[in-house]
Formats: structure tokens, C-alpha cells, sequence
């Protein structure tokens, strides 16, 4: 991490691979990596497109609040039209 940035080079090396017979916790934390890895990739993209902040984490906690995707969407949004 730098700053509070994910390298997206990181999460696709560490989360590739499910181990074999792997537990519930595990497939949890490879299926947010994914997610986030594709948020990533796509709606949270900075300039470089390498690098998520670890903020975005908290979105992956409960994924049953839809609303506040799009608020997070639009937030980024709007930091990202006035640079």
C-alpha cells in the first residue's frame, strides 16, 4: 500500500488462486479482492488505473445497501471533474 492505495498488481497476484478446499473465510476474502479489483478497474479508476484506495473496502463489508454504491460512484465522480 502507498498512501492508502491498493496495487491492483497485488490483489491480482495474492486473490488469483482459490487454494484447494479452502474455507468460507477465504473464498469471502478472494470473492471482495475480486470485487474490488474490478471497481478497480472500472467505476474507481484514478488516474494511473494501478492503483484502489483501501477506503473502498468499507463498500465491500455489507453489499446489501445498494444506495450507497452510488453515492460512492457520484462522490468519485465529482472529486474527479474538479481536478
Amino acid at each position: 500500500m502507498h498512501g492508502g492505495l491498493i496495487e491492483m498488481g497485488w490483489l491480482r497476484q495474492q486473490f488469483m488462486v482459490v487454494p484447494h478446499r479452502a474455507s468460507r473465510d477465504i473464498l469471502c476474502y478472494h470473492a471482495c479482492a475480486y470485487l474490488l479489483y474490478v471497481l478497480g478497474c472500472t467505476i474507481f479508476c484514478n488516474s494511473t488505473g494501478s492503483r484502489i484506495h483501501s477506503s473502498y473496502l468499507r463498500l465491500l463489508e455489507q453489499l446489501e445497501p445498494i444506495y450507497s454504491w452510488g453515492f460512492a460512484t457520484l462522490a468519485t465522480l465529482y472529486e474527479s471533474l474538479t481536478r
